[in-house]
């Protein structure tokens, strides 16, 4: 059977709870976000040393997996084993767990995580008629929006579409990250339930990586006094020379392509290169104030830079040079 996460977490705080699950997908936090609710479901804090098990796939051992999932929990209904990096598990070692698993007891549950998978092994396939499968795939735009504002919730914060455009421009969609500003928000304002945008500013303060986000759109705007401002920020901060370049020459290479692309809807090119619909005014203002051979003579610009910055010593010159000659 093959679940996604949100009815994998609503029968979870249901109480309806599997004996054999199979995780996979890119998305490890939202990962690890159902392995705690699992833990905290099954296991009494009290009782983890005798209920709980967490192994590591390139370290165990099929008969080791099967025999911790078939002991008796301590004074509960059910134990749990988590077997982390699944996929890594030795060859044999699959092959001997797929004739174990189904005799596992139950009176436990076991998970198996795996990142990489590749189903047309032998392995995959039968787990699949095995076990409840989840996947983890990488969230879509409007889920991150509501990801964002439903972990605003558990802290006791409220975020306006505002302040949930901010975040998502500043910080990029890794959930990991996200959450991890979020608790710094929810710890500078204090018992205040509302987030502003000027909170989220005064938190990631001066040569915050966000700051990169700016700069791009002040240079394709052509604005050079604020970007070379805010170029001074990440110096000042010591951010990396070659990062702020990759910045600019991807920013450049989307405009490009947008521009180029004639017969297709903008907004469905900008979907293609993975740009928030946010930001896709923005770029539509860039893109409108470029020819095309000025948004590839920038390239050049940048990859000449990127050049100079290899042998010279005054990165920041170099960098400041950049950015005047791609407002001009």
């Amino acid at each position: 059977m093959e679940i996604n996460y949100e009815t994998l977490i609503a029968n979870l705080r249901k109480g309806k709870i599997d004996p054999l699950y199979f995780f996979h997908g890119p998305q490890d936090f939202l990962k690890e976000e159902a392995l705690s609710l699992l833990i905290s479901k099954l296991v009494d804090p009290n009782l983890r040393s005798f209920n709980l098990d967490i192994l590591f796939g390139p370290d165990s051992s099929a008969d080791e997996i099967f025999n911790l999932s078939s002991t008796l929990p301590i004074n509960a209904e059910r134990r749990l084993v988590i077997v982390r990096e699944a996929q890594r598990l030795p060859v044999p070692s699959k092959n001997r767990l797929l004739k174990l698993l189904p005799h596992q007891s139950d009176t436990a549950t076991l998970v198996l995580v795996c990142t990489e998978v590749k189903f047309n092994q032998k392995f995959y396939q039968e787990l699949k008629k095995l076990a409840t499968v989840v996947k983890f795939g990488n969230l879509a735009y409007g889920e991150v929006r509501r990801w964002l504002s439903s972990q605003a919730g558990k802290l006791g914060k409220k975020l306006s579409p505002e302040v949930i455009n901010y975040l998502l421009e500043a910080v990029g969609d890794s959930l990991f990250d996200l959450a991890n500003e979020l608790e710094k928000m929810a710890y500078f304002v204090g018992e205040r339930a509302q987030i502003t945008i000027e909170d989220v500013q005064a938190v990631f303060g001066p040569g915050h990586p966000s700051e990169i986000y700016e700069i791009l759109d002040l240079v394709g705007e052509k604005r050079m006094e604020p970007a070379l401002r805010l170029l001074s920020n990440l110096f000042a901060y010591r951010k990396s020379p070659s990062w702020i370049t990759a910045s600019l020459r991807k920013h450049y290479s989307r405009l490009y392509l947008l521009k180029a692309a004639n017969g297709k809807r903008f907004g469905e090119v900008a979907g293609e290169l993975g740009i928030w619909e946010s930001k896709r005014e923005s770029y539509r203002r860039q893109v409108s104030s470029h020819s095309l051979d000025e948004l590839k003579e920038k390239i050049y610009l940048v990859y000449d830079a990127e050049l100079d910055l290899r042998s010279t010593l005054s990165r920041k010159l170099v960098l400041e040079l950049l950015i005047y000659n791609l407002c001009r």
